[in-house]
């Protein structure tokens, strides 16, 4: 029975836990080589992300001699050779190889025996297990049942570096997708504050108005909203071509002169959704309070950069024109008949969208601290999202305080929970190791 228990753990052992158990020293001390040599952990080494061993400058003491160098682990000793690093003078320095089955002696490039360490025999069971489990797990989180055991305090320390990776991740794909822009803040800000007007299902749509309606032209005619609802409309392709009432005759003519002036082409209509929207949400009237904005403040984001975070809370409270009062489409008058304001809930979305990720980019990219933590601070002072996932998180009694608790929690549920990450994340850490 127990041969087969083994068996059955080499199959699904993995290089991750191995490295994540070398890491954090998660091992049965004291440690012996097959030889009886004990063996000392000083310093397990920094986790190589490149190319080469995976632990560097680690400092191992085996017998009476302390030795500096590399460490490379595997689950079967002979996977040095099959990974050809007995050809590879990068892993000459290598001063042990852990393994976790040792099936052959091996030698670096300079024909060197390197020392393998049998790792089996010093993993702690309960470790192990717990690990185990969480990879079995079928519910909506693994460590579902553990969750509730876990320290509020431990919980927020979490969030709380959470909320940085994700805007840090962020970063990192906004800066791939506007390496064109060379450092046109206010373009790159306008772009994804249009892309936020979408709200998910009309995002890549506006995003794409932003990009054929550039900011220069916005800039050279915001001192007259007509043209700029003219403009964004326009382009949009959602602008009818036949008159059906004075306001949408005025827009056509004045996009007509400004197409003509500025050589414009626009999108085509059916690039825009309308299923599963509510009305108040259809892109003609975000276009519009997009207009106003768009307007009311310029330069926008050195607006931004210099407010308060109540006074940039406060600049998202746009409305449509007054059009849009009794319309939701062109030339359809609706029984209803209210101010098209912006509802505080979306203006937040925005902020969080938008107005967060670009501020921290900026930061990141000027090496400005403030304007970093400027961005996060919005975050604390904006409510928690109310959507799905923070909803199912609320029911395993994780609660979200804020966006930048919400903004957390989703990051740790996609880029974590979904992928079984628990040997990254510092709540499956505590609970892996724990007893």
């Amino acid at each position: 029975m127990l041969l087969i228990y083994k068996f059955t753990v080499f199959l699904i052992m993995n290089e991750k836990f191995l490295k994540y158990i070398w890491k954090f020293k998660l091992l049965k001390f004291p440690l012996f080589l097959k030889n009886g040599k004990p063996v000392e952990i000083i310093n397990p080494g920094t986790e190589n992300q490149n190319a080469g061993p995976d632990f560097i400058n680690a400092i191992i003491k085996i017998d009476d001699t302390v030795w500096a160098g590399n460490v490379e682990i595997h689950i079967k000793s002979s996977d040095w050779d099959k990974h050809r690093h007995n050809y590879d003078h990068a892993y000459d320095n290598v001063i042990l190889h852990i393994v976790y089955h040792d099936d052959k002696i091996v030698y670096n490039a300079s024909a060197i025996e390197i020392q393998n360490f049998n790792i089996l025999n010093f993993l702690p069971d309960n470790v192990y297990n717990n690990y185990l489990k969480f990879r079995k797990s079928s519910t909506w989180i693994a460590c579902a049942e553990n969750l509730p055991d876990i320290n509020n305090i431990i919980i927020k320390n979490c969030l709380a570096r959470l909320v940085v990776e994700r805007y840090e991740r962020k970063t990192y794909q906004f800066f791939t997708e506007t390496e064109g822009l060379k450092n046109d803040w206010e373009t790159i800000f306008y772009r994804f504050l249009a892309k936020s007007f979408g709200f998910g299902v009309n995002s890549d749509s506006f995003y794409q108005l932003a990009c054929i309606t550039p900011l220069k032209i916005i800039a050279r005619e915001c001192s007259s909203t007509d043209n700029i609802e003219a403009l964004l409309f326009g382009q949009s392709g959602l602008l009818p071509q036949n008159n059906l009432d004075e306001y949408t005759e005025k827009l056509y003519k004045d996009y007509n002169n400004l197409a003509l002036k500025y050589n414009l082409k626009p999108m085509n209509k059916h690039e825009w959704k309308l299923l599963r929207i509510r009305p108040s949400g259809f892109p003609t009237i975000r276009i519009s309070q997009l207009s106003q904005l768009l307007t009311s403040y310029s330069p926008l984001f050195r607006v931004i950069i210099d407010s308060s975070i109540n006074n940039i809370i406060s600049l998202f409270q746009v409305n449509a024109t007054k059009y849009w009062d009794n319309h939701f489409m062109f030339g359809k008058k609706s029984n209803r008949c209210f101010n098209k304001k912006l509802s505080i809930a979306s203006a937040y979305l925005i902020i969080i969208n938008a107005v967060v990720p670009v501020l921290f980019m900026y930061g990141c990219f000027k090496n400005e601290t403030a304007v970093k933590q400027k961005a996060l601070d919005l975050l604390y002072n904006i409510p928690a999202e109310n959507n799905e996932i923070i909803r199912k998180w609320l029911q395993y009694g994780i609660t979200a305080s804020s966006s930048a608790d919400s903004q957390a929690l989703l990051e740790l549920k996609t880029m974590y929970c979904n992928h079984k990450k628990c040997l990254e994340c510092s709540l499956g850490h505590y609970m892996i190791s724990s007893n």
